[in-house]
């Protein structure tokens, strides 16, 4: 290796590490967001056993575990990419609510008398978990959700809903398998 390429690469290390040090992890949360943040599902994900996602135009989309991994049993059976499913259920079981509507006037002002999706989360103990996901805030950056029978209203502003909306067009499948290359001779 030559000297000056040992240099950069030194220097990009070093820049690398300052930036780390500097900026904040994006977990560090300030405190009074934190404490505003609610669980709003009480769902321990290594329980979940699948979920059912229906649209209010009437497709569905299923996902059940298959032995260690997954598997996408509607609309197609076949096999499901285990890393994106799994992120998923994991994401699910700790979805946060950044407000609370604890009564709230017209659940059709939400979006939540015909939502967009309702996601059926089922457990090995043979428990299910309904959520209803509505309209999204006037800002756009969130989305109003209802669990179960709980009349209260969740702001939640987590992706997972939008790449779960997204399975409906781009199904999580198991990624095919690259062929063998040919031996050398």
């Amino acid at each position: 290796m030559n000297g000056k390429l040992t240099i950069v690469l030194l220097a990009v290390c070093m820049a690398l590490g300052a930036y780390l040090y500097v900026v904040p992890a994006p977990k560090d949360v300030p405190p009074d967001i934190a404490a505003k943040r609610v669980d709003v599902v009480n769902i321990v994900s290594r329980e979940v056993t699948g979920f059912s996602v229906f649209k209010n135009d009437g497709t569905m989309f299923g996902v059940a575990r298959n032995g260690p991994g997954w598997g996408i049993t509607q609309p197609q059976p076949t096999l499901g990419d285990d890393i994106a499913i799994g992120q998923a259920v994991a994401t699910l079981s700790q979805l946060q609510a950044q407000e609370i509507i604890e009564k709230p006037v017209d659940a059709e002002a939400y979006g939540l008398l015909a939502p967009s999706l309702t996601i059926i989360v089922q457990n090995k103990f043979g428990q299910a978990a309904l959520i209803r996901v509505g309209d999204r805030n006037p800002s756009g950056g969130a989305r109003y959700v209802q669990v179960d029978k709980d009349p209260r209203v969740f702001l939640v502003s987590d992706p997972v809903l939008d790449v779960i909306d997204n399975w409906f067009n781009t199904p999580p499948v198991a990624p095919t398998a690259l062929p063998a290359l040919p031996k050398a001779p």
